[in-house]
């Protein structure tokens, strides 16, 4: 299932969003490559042609030419797919909708043959393009330039296809609280990754910058009752 939204006629754009789609619809197909790099709460496959910059402890910046991803710990879908399975995978609600031109969801085949979820999203803000690529355990947020759009893309699957997480210690170290300061933390890295003239309040959501997340406490506290 995906959507495709108004493209302005711009026909090479619908071209990459074609080649997109087309990356996407293989996730199922078998992708394994030698886990290299590793983090506290998980450990991944990086393409010899990216480059890394950790950040802290479950966050780490991936660059490719011109473009970056911020790539971290889904703590929030960890603790609902724990304790409140319907509704593990949830957006994070930070973007303006009317800026997405490419939404797909669906499953792919990891590292160990299981099966996991995904939600791939694709905003443009001018000449800008947004990624946010999130499974049931993983959070990818990308800058990209068109140029890089649609190579990203395909990288950015191949990672989260070939990623170890240590769901276990996840749960184990964050608390409800936590999953509110995680929420915040999101728009914080997210601003390391903009290019020098991005403006990131006109992407997100108004409020988003100072949102609590009580929804995302609810959730949990109703499995607790």
């Amino acid at each position: 299932m995906f959507l495709l939204i108004g493209l302005c006629g711009c026909k090479a754009e619908g071209d990459v969003l074609s080649s997109i789609e087309n990356i996407l619809s293989k996730s199922m197909e078998k992708e394994e490559y030698r886990i290299n790099n590793h983090m506290n709460y998980y450990s991944y496959y990086l393409p010899s042609d990216m480059g890394e910059d950790p950040l802290d402890s479950d966050s780490v910046v991936i660059k490719y030419n011109d473009s970056k991803i911020i790539m971290n710990v889904n703590v929030n879908g960890i603790i609902n797919a724990r304790y409140y399975k319907d509704k593990y995978l949830k957006d994070d609600g930070f973007f303006v909708e009317d800026k997405l031109i490419y939404s797909k969801k669906g499953k792919y085949l990891s590292y160990d043959e299981s099966e996991k979820d995904y939600v791939y999203k694709l905003y443009k803000y001018n000449s800008l393009y947004i990624i946010h690529l999130y499974t049931s355990d993983m959070n990818y947020y990308g800058t990209a330039t068109y140029t890089d759009l649609e190579e990203l893309s395909r990288q950015i699957m191949i990672i989260a296809k070939n990623t170890e997480v240590d769901t276990n210690a996840v749960t184990a170290k964050y608390s409800k609280i936590d999953v509110i300061d995680y929420q915040k933390k999101q728009i914080n890295l997210f601003d390391t990754i903009m290019p020098v003239n991005g403006e990131l309040g006109s992407m997100l959501i108004e409020g988003a910058v100072i949102g609590d997340g009580s929804n995302q406490v609810e959730e949990i506290e109703n499995t607790e009752e």
